[in-house]
């Protein structure tokens, strides 16, 4: 959730984001990521205050009265906190100074999110909220050796620097999005939002392929597997886009109700996740062919190469 300050202020090159439960230090052509002094004590604490499914939940909040230095809790104010805050965990420290808005909303926030995206967790600026719980070790889809975040960070950058700033905006977006969606709590509310992030990838892959007319979104998850070399299934293809449609269109999640069980829609979540995760690795072109061409409907994580 964004909450920051006036564009215009000059900031400085660092920045502390979090929480990024991995203690490393990442240095790549533009810049660097390291953990901040006291992480593993930072580390301890989250971890203490997280659930043993990996997240970590909103914390419970309430309304008091203050009367000089009494304060006093108001009956029947208690709830869960709809903004929070985790502690910093890492500085990312870039070249040049920015504005608040070109450094936060820019740069910054790209290497922010992705990686976010390469650990499987949701990243913040130390001074922004949080809403919903946070995964914050939670299983992961691959794992990203240290060695290979610098790499890979300046590979993505070279693409996203190549984008107009709208593309910019939308590759980060789609980023944030997909590291999002496990915070929510119903199938057909993490569904909805990993199509989000599909489209996303359309709207920037289309430009590559020159296409004379936009396809139907029947065509479009073929026409970008077929592009990057993802391996395809057609059935399941066509079950998304039903899915996405009676959902966004007629209320109805797999002809039912959501919130509904239906543990073949259920899935569908977790195929369009693991989709979606190779989708974004060739829309940056980070050349894991490895990673791009496994089966996204396997279970078993990738490996990252």
């Amino acid at each position: 959730m964004a909450a920051g300050r006036p564009s215009g202020i000059r900031r400085p090159t660092r920045d502390e984001v979090g929480f990024l439960d991995r203690n490393l230090t990442v240095e790549f052509g533009s810049g660097r990521v390291y953990a901040v002094a006291d992480f593993e004590e930072r580390s301890r604490l989250v971890k203490e205050a997280s659930n043993v499914d990996g997240f970590y939940y909103p914390p419970r909040e309430w309304r008091e009265t203050v009367r000089g230095t009494r304060r006093k809790k108001i009956p029947r104010t208690d709830r869960p906190a709809h903004l929070f805050q985790l502690p910093s965990s890492h500085v990312i420290e870039l070249p040049g100074r920015w504005s608040a808005e070109s450094y936060r909303r820019g740069l910054s926030a790209f290497v922010m999110h992705l990686l976010a995206y390469l650990h499987g967790t949701r990243l913040q600026f130390h001074d922004w909220w949080f809403d919903c719980r946070v995964p914050v070790n939670a299983r992961q889809d691959f794992f990203v050796p240290e060695r290979q975040v610098g790499p890979t960070l300046d590979v993505a950058l070279k693409t996203w620097r190549s984008w107009t700033p709208r593309q910019r905006r939308m590759a980060t977006n789609v980023l944030f999005m997909h590291c999002r969606s496990p915070s929510y709590d119903w199938d057909w509310e993490r569904f909805m939002i990993e199509y989000m992030v599909t489209d996303g990838c359309w709207r920037l892959t289309a430009p590559q392929l020159r296409l004379r007319r936009n396809p139907p979104h029947a065509d479009r998850i073929s026409l970008m597997c077929r592009h990057f070399g993802l391996r395809s299934r057609k059935r399941r293809f066509e079950q998304f886009v039903r899915l996405r449609n009676e959902l966004q269109h007629e209320t109805l999640w797999a002809g039912k109700m959501p919130g509904t069980a239906v543990p073949d829609a259920f899935g569908a979540y977790y195929d369009l996740r693991r989709l979606n995760l190779r989708l974004i690795a060739a829309v940056l072109d980070l050349k894991k062919k490895v990673l791009v061409r496994t089966a996204w409907w396997s279970h078993t994580p990738p490996p990252f190469r």
